[in-house]
């Protein structure tokens, strides 16, 4: 029978506040001057803090985890979890990459999570949310040479220490019999999303570049 874990719960749940605040926060930055990179992660950052309350939720549970109720509760927080990704993803897109590809790839990411939905709706493990969310965190590394700017090397910064963080998580590793691995990579993400908020607020929308003014007339 499964056993409540309350220290993850508490982790899980701390993880959801601070990814609320920091969604609102950007999602108010966002307004002066408007900039849909920003706003796109600032709902990146509440469709992660659903999924941490999520997650919280279900490791309080115990011998209704196999209920349809303990069931559904986490397919909503693994595709939370997959939503928040893709939302950092289209956010990263409209900040580097140019103007004339963004449809293209805004409609990529939409049909990779449409396809993530219904993957992890007919076999919710986990192995396949972390394989979805690095693929969405090496995409958002590879964008950052298209247009470097304030906020890559947060970026950089900010995925490496989760990727650090899900290895730790990966490899069962705990630092006490009270803060199991999933405690510690809570935390960690923690300080992940410290770093990722701070590039969210240097976020901006890459512009179509301006017409090149007409050459001057050679003089008489």
């Amino acid at each position: 029978m499964p056993q409540p874990e309350p220290v993850t719960a508490l982790t899980d749940y701390v993880l959801a506040l601070q990814c609320a605040l920091f969604g609102f926060l950007l999602l108010r930055a966002a307004r002066r001057p408007p900039q849909r990179a920003r706003r796109l992660w600032g709902f990146s950052f509440l469709a992660t803090a659903l999924a941490a309350a999520g997650g919280g939720s279900y490791h309080l549970l115990t011998t209704s985890r196999a209920s349809a109720a303990g069931q559904a509760l986490w397919i909503a927080t693994i595709l939370a979890i997959g939503l928040g990704a893709a939302l950092l993803l289209c956010g990263s897109i409209v900040a580097a990459a140019p103007p004339r590809w963004r449809t293209a790839l805004l409609g990529a990411v939409g049909l990779k999570y449409a396809l993530y939905a219904v993957w992890i709706v007919a076999d919710p493990e986990y192995r396949f949310v972390i394989l979805d969310y690095a693929i969405a965190m090496i995409a958002v590394l590879a964008l950052q040479p298209l247009a470097p700017s304030a906020a890559s090397a947060w970026i950089g910064s900010g995925i490496l220490l989760s990727f650090a963080a899900g290895a730790v998580q990966v490899s069962g590793f705990s630092l006490h019999r009270h803060f199991n691995n999933n405690d510690l990579y809570h935390v960690m993400q923690m300080a992940a999303m410290v770093l990722l908020f701070i590039a969210g607020r240097r976020l901006e929308d890459r512009r179509p570049p301006e017409s090149r003014a007409a050459p001057a007339a050679p003089s008489a």
